[in-house]
């Protein structure tokens, strides 16, 4: 997928912005996009290369000007699985923010390369 200012919203528990599955897999965003989740146990981004063939490379993603915003319980702004790498870009001014008890702004297990990332999280107090 190849794409530029795109703008993604979901709502509701279980929910996933952008999705990049499988080895060999690759989604290019290019400048200006944002990504906003509200829902339980969601994710902004998520991106594995757990099945397929090694031969094809890790699944990829690359964005530059990213605004990922997610609200609500574990709502992950980045969840990064084995196999697979995340490029920010350079100066790209990429931002995540996260509101809800246990959301990540970034959880990985993969490798991630950022530069001028701004990440702000907040804890919801359920009292």
């Amino acid at each position: 997928m190849n794409a530029d200012r795109v703008s993604v919203a979901t709502t509701g528990d279980y929910g996933t912005g952008i999705s990049v599955n499988e080895y060999g897999s690759s989604a290019r965003l290019g400048s200006g996009s944002t990504v906003s989740i509200d829902g339980r146990l969601s994710y902004g981004v998520y991106i594995d290369g757990l099945n397929g063939t090694s031969a094809n490379a890790p699944a990829w993603f690359t964005a530059a000007g990213l605004h990922i915003s997610t609200q609500g319980y574990w709502a992950d702004g980045l969840n990064i699985q084995n196999n697979s790498i995340i490029d920010l870009g350079l100066g790209s001014s990429s931002s995540i923010s996260t509101t809800g008890d246990n959301a990540a702004g970034i959880w990985s297990v993969g490798d991630c390369y950022m530069n001028l990332l701004f990440y702000y999280s907040s804890e919801m107090n359920n009292s």
